[in-house]
């Protein structure tokens, strides 16, 4: 979630099929207008009765709302016919494959809508590519999803390039763990904490290196440990956020750091 920031900064998620596009099937923006103020008045009359300040939040999510139903920006960028064919067939359709508890499109087609999107202003988009708990078939998996990935984030990356975008874009394929280094028993890998990694592109860093290093079996770190919140920090910086100095107000009052360790990876400055 949000954090200390609250409500009015959750993220926007457009779960399932009716929402993959965004578009007011159905309903005329008067009608839209005519929803909004029957939301307005019911929240005024709750409004009094708020102390936690999670209603003035939801206001200011629900504007935000508002404005997502009513840009045809959004519209526009979510709708890939309007893209060059040639183009789509660079990052891939991604088939039979939709994100775990997606709808349309395929998995390589919203990396191509993550960039429609960041080109029509929005800061900030994530993807949730959940398809890699190998626990059974690792290979079987690795082989067919690697490839899909590999084929979307280089395309995303080269196109950036050629839009002259990304350097102002920071590209950032990351897990939450990584994989045991020996095989179960069902030819899979299970959970292993202790070591993963993460792919960065763009966003004015120095790429094409390699930063740490495992030792053989890739069991632990070895050389130069990245610790995860180095790899924040380094996303904060490149959003314009100092986490050296910013800080934000907890529910007691209290000023707090982003994150702990706010040191962005020196090697990528």
């Amino acid at each position: 979630g949000a954090g200390f920031l609250g409500a009015a900064f959750q993220a926007f998620k457009p779960d399932g099929e009716g929402t993959s596009d965004m578009k007011l099937n159905g309903i005329s923006l008067d009608r839209l207008q005519d929803r909004k103020a029957v939301l307005t008045g019911l929240d005024r009359l709750k409004r009094d009765c708020d102390s936690t300040g999670m209603l003035k939040g939801l206001d200011a999510f629900s504007q935000a709302a508002f404005g997502v139903l009513t840009s045809s920006k959004l519209v526009d960028a979510l709708d890939l016919s309007k893209e060059d064919p040639k183009l789509r067939e660079k990052y891939g359709d991604g088939k039979p494959y939709k994100f775990q508890y997606d709808g349309a499109p395929t998995v390589n087609e919203h990396v191509l809508i993550a960039r429609r999107l960041v080109e029509v202003g929005v800061r900030s988009v994530t993807l949730s590519y959940g398809r890699w708990d190998s626990h059974g078939a690792n290979f079987d998996l690795v082989r067919d999803h690697g490839a899909k990935l590999d084929q979307c984030v280089s395309a995303l990356v080269q196109d950036l390039d050629e839009r002259g975008m990304l350097n102002d874009v920071t590209v950032a394929v990351w897990g939450e763990f990584g994989r045991t280094p020996r095989i179960n028993p069902g030819a899979g890998r299970d959970h292993w904490p202790q070591v993963s990694c993460a792919l960065l592109a763009g966003g004015g860093m120095k790429t094409g290196q390699v930063i740490g290093s495992t030792n053989r079996l890739g069991e632990y770190a070895k050389d130069r440990p990245v610790h995860v919140q180095e790899v924040v920090g380094t996303i904060y910086r490149n959003l314009g956020i100092d986490p050296m100095t910013v800080t934000l107000r907890d529910p007691t009052g209290r000023p707090q750091y982003l994150i702990d360790m706010r040191e962005p990876i020196p090697e990528l400055a």
